[in-house]
């Protein structure tokens, strides 16, 4: 999404890119770079207070944010690279960009994973006679109960570290889309999407409505029916006739979309803050469950639907989320969606907003666009592409990327 943007929006994440590189080249603490990265980000503020991105006008404080993570997520994480004076420059000299403290932490706990601490609990609900699945080689299927289950494991950490070297290609792919989307919450205003309080204020949403929360009650306290709002099979249809019939704003495809997106959230959230999983368990997942095999086991379930359900395939699925991203990033200039809900009202008209203004615009077009990129991948240029892939393994814009090579 960020990298098929051009002109003045590529030269900013070139810019961010070297400053970056350039403070973790330096064998020891060298004043000079860390000057020259302040400056360099207070420059690029300085001359572009507002850019046009797609003919939508994007502050240039938003993109700045997105940019230091994505490049913290690809060039860092991605080639297990470590930097921790990166994260203590940001935390002292670059107020401008208005960081939380939360933000600054899961930029921390990427630029230095070796401060983050694994969360073990075991795979099994406390409720012993819940039924469970598991993801198997592309299916879900019941998951068989054994002694040797009990294993404490975290699956969140393995699924971002794993130990395997021979990793499921799958889980890389995902692994990117939910990153983009960490992006697109990171240069969001404060309060104007959901994702925001479910990555990093999960707190504010006791006593409040969630999207794709099909009961007609609030959170409550102490414990929690939510788990997503609505229990699914496992072929990731409604389990109960009942949720077919309750109101909401989302078709059950784009409740696919807008649970994708908040156990995205809630993932990166239990991976990177400790505090995160008081806040989260017991208030918005029940405390029966054990919390995050269940929300990466979420996760997963909802990929996997959104593939076999909506008859997309794999690339098909890329290009959704990445068109739904795009118009996120879009639409997060205007700061006036909220992501607290009092009322059910309130969590409808957002969830139509949703289901109107993201997943369609995403799924409307997919097939045309997709002929268009399998005409473009036999283009002779796509083999030099796919080789710089390992530099920069992101999925670009599909309208940027089919337009550039076309050219």
């Amino acid at each position: 999404m960020l990298h098929g943007a051009k002109g003045e929006l590529t030269e900013i994440y070139s810019r961010v890119s070297q400053l970056m590189n350039g403070v973790a080249q330096q064998k020891r603490k060298d004043p000079q770079k860390q000057t020259a990265f302040v400056q360099g980000i207070q420059g690029i503020l300085g001359s572009n207070r507002q850019l046009s991105y797609d003919n939508v006008i994007v502050n240039t404080k938003r993109f700045l944010r997105m940019a230091i993570w994505l490049v913290t997520y690809y060039e860092f994480y991605c080639h297990k690279r470590n930097c921790p004076n990166l994260i203590k420059i940001l935390k002292t000299n670059v107020m401008e960009l208005n960081f939380n403290a939360e933000q600054l932490h899961i930029l921390s706990c990427f630029l230095a994973p070796d401060e983050m601490q694994e969360h073990r609990e075991t795979p099994l609900p406390v409720d012993s006679n819940e039924e469970i699945f598991e993801y198997v080689d592309g299916e879900i299927r019941p998951k068989v109960r054994n002694v040797r289950e009990s294993e404490m494991i975290d699956p969140i950490y393995n699924f971002f570290y794993p130990k395997d070297e021979k990793e499921d290609p799958a889980d890389v792919e995902l692994r990117h889309a939910v990153a983009n989307l960490i992006g697109v919450a990171f240069s969001l205003p404060e309060g104007s999407s959901h994702l925001w309080n479910f990555l990093f204020n999960q707190s504010k949403l006791k006593y409040t409505y969630l999207p794709g929360f099909m009961y007609p009650n609030k959170v409550p306290s102490g414990k929690m029916f939510l788990d997503c709002g609505v229990l699914l099979n496992e072929e990731g249809n409604y389990e109960r006739p009942d949720y077919r019939d309750h109101q909401s704003g989302l078709s059950l495809h784009s409740f696919y979309l807008i649970n994708w997106s908040s156990f995205g959230a809630l993932c990166v959230s239990l991976l990177t803050n400790p505090e995160s999983q008081h806040k989260i368990h017991g208030h918005i997942i029940s405390d029966w469950q054990p919390l995050r095999h269940f929300c990466l086991g979420y996760l997963k379930n909802i990929w996997l639907f959104m593939s076999v359900n909506l008859q997309l395939t794999d690339e098909e699925r890329s290009f959704l989320i990445v068109r739904s991203l795009d118009i996120l990033f879009k639409l997060g200039q205007d700061d006036t969606h909220k992501s607290v809900f009092n009322t059910r009202a309130a969590v409808l008209e957002y969830e139509r907003f949703w289901h109107l203004n993201i997943y369609e615009p995403s799924k409307q077009g997919l097939s045309d666009m997709l002929k268009q990129h399998c005409r473009i991948v036999e283009h002779p240029l796509f083999n030099e592409l796919k080789n710089m892939s390992t530099l920069f393994p992101s999925i670009p814009s599909e309208r940027e990327f089919n337009h550039n090579l076309v050219s």
